[in-house]
């Protein structure tokens, strides 16, 4: 019984790998959206379907969402999404003295009211629909809950998604939809892979399990959480960081 999953931001990093796991079980449609899905190698099948959206704007989440909603049409007598992952993500980092306006917006409006967006749609859908039970997971950051210089705007960003997890999953919860909140450590991609090497073997030796965190580290989580198996989980923050925080 296949079910249809939506993930933004899911053209690079912990995105495409969550992404090109929901197509690999063959428990799911996937409709992959990110800014540039020319760019994007995730799994082609035809279960899986691309469009470019910028999380930032209410409308272009919307009509992607609900293309992709309209692609898959009907799937096991039911129609919309069951699944969402937010999984966009941008930072600038320097200290709050020396950050520009320019620079604080789009790291608040990608991280933060992004997802805000794609859960006001998904909401919708769901309850348009009427479906049966539903996940969301939120992709945040661990900076998000123990700070660190230089990303007080990036922290506050990704703490912001706390409060809104916890809503959501209090206003959805009567119908069935779980909404949890991923807080992945420093994971060796994307934003991580320029970090001087010196800090990046202090980030280590300050984890527990003395690495960073590789993509599937983050991929294996959110599948859980999106299957059955975690049906009684829900507004939680769940931290992936082997033990950093």
């Amino acid at each position: 019984m296949k079910r249809v999953a939506v993930v933004v931001g899911g053209t690079r990093g912990i995105g495409k790998a969550i992404a090109d796991r929901l197509v690999e079980c063959g428990e799911f449609r996937v409709g992959v959206l990110g800014r540039s899905v020319e760019k994007s190698i995730v799994i082609e099948s035809e279960d899986s379907i691309r469009a470019k959206c910028d999380a930032t704007s209410l409308d272009e989440v919307g009509r992607a969402m609900n293309a992709v909603e309209k692609h898959f049409g009907e799937v096991n007598g039911e129609r919309g999404v069951h699944v969402l992952i937010n999984a966009a993500g941008v930072n600038h980092d320097g200290v709050m003295a020396s950050m520009n306006e320019t620079q604080m917006d789009r790291i608040v409006r990608t991280n933060l009211l992004g997802p805000m967006h794609s859960c006001k749609v998904f909401s919708r859908l769901a309850l348009k629909h009427r479906i049966q039970s539903g996940s969301i997971v939120n992709i945040g950051s661990v900076i998000g809950s123990i700070g660190n210089v230089g990303q007080c705007v990036y922290s506050a960003s990704k703490s912001g998604l706390q409060g809104l997890t916890k809503s959501l999953a209090k206003e959805l919860g009567s119908r069935n939809i779980r909404v949890n909140l991923l807080e992945p450590g420093y994971i060796d991609i994307g934003m991580t892979s320029e970090l001087d090497p010196d800090y990046a073997n202090e980030v280590k030796m300050k984890t527990c399990l003395q690495r960073l965190g590789t993509v599937e580290d983050v991929s294996n989580f959110a599948m859980f959480l999106v299957r059955p198996e975690s049906e009684y989980v829900t507004g939680q923050i769940l931290r992936v960081d082997g033990g950093l925080s």
